[in-house]
């Protein structure tokens, strides 16, 4: 389904029930098709239809890896908004944003972002500023980035998003957030602090 391309024929496709968690062999699901050929229509369409933004494929790589190594910053921030677990990715997404060597500055620091804001354990990894300079051709300015992320500290309001973001993750089984949230009684404003 979201192999194509085709948003119109997706959209038709989900309008009549399709499926949108359906796996191939290798367990990919058209969210993983959408996210790796950068279709950000389609990623929202499936989002928005259910589809399960933490199922991992085979290689045990869901949706944000592929978001977060070639380079979809707007697909990476649809994927976190609706409950992308950033722990569940084999190989991490933030170390396959570092590792990529093709993402431009800037880039890397608005993935890095929302990677934080989404409660990306930053702080727990004093070392982290000390390996990014090691790495070769890693610019500096991320790593001045990453070094001042690490010493913001987190506000009560912070941390209690990032715990009400988890806790809504492991009751939606992977699927996106948005729902469990509006069923909530919370003021919209509320709401869409926590989506991010």
């Amino acid at each position: 389904m979201g192999h194509t391309g085709n948003t119109d024929i997706v959209k038709e496709l989900l309008n009549y029930g399709a499926k949108v968690n359906v796996q191939t062999l290798d367990r990919r699901t058209a969210l993983h098709f959408a996210t790796w050929r950068g279709n950000t229509d389609i990623v929202q369409q499936l989002v928005s239809h259910g589809a399960n933004v933490n199922l991992q494929d085979e290689d045990l790589w869901a949706p944000l890896y592929w978001a977060a190594k070639l380079n979809y910053i707007q697909i990476a921030r649809i994927l976190v908004e609706n409950g992308a677990n950033l722990n569940c990715v084999n190989a991490g997404v933030f170390q396959c944003m570092i590792d990529n060597k093709d993402i431009k500055t800037e880039d890397r620091i608005s993935l890095c972002d929302i990677f934080i804001d989404a409660g990306y354990p930053i702080h727990s990894n004093s070392s982290l500023p000390q390996i990014l300079s090691r790495k070769p051709n890693m610019d500096q300015n991320f790593v001045k980035h990453v070094q001042t992320r690490q010493l913001d500290v987190l506000t009560l309001k912070s941390m209690c998003r990032i715990c009400v973001r988890h806790e809504l993750i492991q009751k939606t089984n992977g699927c996106s957030i948005r729902g469990k949230l509006s069923q909530l009684p919370l003021p919209k404003l509320l709401q869409n602090y926590i989506i991010l």
